[in-house]
Formats: structure tokens, sequence, C-alpha cells
């Protein structure tokens, strides 16, 4: 802050802690385009189960490796998009955003 503790009024502190919890839009998309990634739709998997369920494991290391698990709470429609984005054929992908749209 620049100033010694004794000089910083109760506003300027709540301020800055404030500061702490928001999130820079520049990280937020770094974040992403990682998880992004690290979710592949593996189409040599003949189980569509398991397909998925590697998709996840793929996402859920990818943020515990970079310790931001509170992407799935905040950004749960961001993390939804990145799935519907990785489903191939695109038939599949296009069934899938259609049936979403729905809900």
């Amino acid at each position: 802050m620049g100033k010694f503790p004794e000089e910083v009024t109760d506003a300027e502190w709540a301020a800055w802690f404030t500061m702490g919890f928001q999130v820079d839009p520049r990280t937020l998309d770094s974040l992403k385009k990682r998880v992004k990634a690290s979710v592949v739709f593996d189409m040599s998997i003949p189980d569509a189960d398991s397909r998925i369920g590697r998709m996840l494991d793929g996402m859920a290391a990818a943020l515990r490796r970079y310790r931001q698990e509170w992407v799935i709470r905040e950004e749960s429609a961001a993390i939804v998009k990145i799935f519907t984005e990785a489903f191939k054929p695109v038939s599949l992908h296009r069934a899938v955003t259609e049936q979403m749209a729905l809900t």
C-alpha cells in the first residue's frame, strides 16, 4: 500500500483485502485454455461413460495441478461449454448442444 500500517484506514484495508477475491479476466481465460486442453473426447474408448469419465478426470487433474478447484463452483457454465465443445463427432456435439438449449 505504500503506507505504514498505522496510517491505513479501515476502508483502505477493506478495499485491499477485497482485491484478493477479484479474478483477473486474463487469468481466467488462461485457466480456461488449460482446462480445455486437458478435456479430450477419446473416441478409442468404446464405452461412453468411460469416455466422459476420462474427460472429467483430465479436467479435475488440470484444476488440481493449478490449485483452481473453485472454478467448478464459480464457473460451472464455462466448464459445461468446454465439455460440449470437446464432443466429437459433429452430430453428437450438435445433439448435445440442442438438448442443453432445451433445459
